[in-house]
């Protein structure tokens, strides 16, 4: 896509694509990122960058991993994943409820899984699957 940073007929469709849909009630976003026009007489030129481009665009990528985030973490591929790595360490949980939550967050974080701003749920969802037992 950068090209060396030369414009060329890639990064003018891109853009065209992109100017479709640039428009804050299309990305969800309060500011759409800065961006250039471009047309076919723009083929071989520097491309113009813009600081706001590039903080806007940032912020739609985080958008787009927040979203597929959310999407995995409530999919049921994304609970056997949690199942089968869970089941291979093996847990029993204390029975002191702080402790049982920092028990899961370190469990969780041992698993390479984002460690959750609350236990109870995976608390929850483990007694729920027969996965640990206090």
């Amino acid at each position: 896509m950068h090209n060396g940073g030369k414009i060329n007929q890639r990064l003018i469709d891109a853009y065209n694509e992109f100017s479709i849909v640039a428009d804050v009630t299309n990305l969800g976003v309060n500011e759409v990122p800065v961006h250039h026009p471009l047309t076919s007489n723009d083929i071989g030129q520097s491309v113009k960058i813009d600081l706001r481009g590039i903080v806007g665009f940032c912020d739609i990528i985080i958008k787009i991993i927040s979203t597929c985030d959310v999407e995995f973490s409530t999919s049921q591929k994304a609970e056997r994943i949690f199942i089968e790595k869970w089941k291979e360490k093996g847990r029993t949980l204390k029975t002191d409820s702080v402790q049982r939550a920092k028990q899961i967050e370190r469990y969780v974080k041992k698993l390479d899984l984002p460690v959750p701003s609350t236990t109870q749920e995976i608390e929850n969802f483990l007694l729920s699957h027969r996965l640990v037992y206090i």
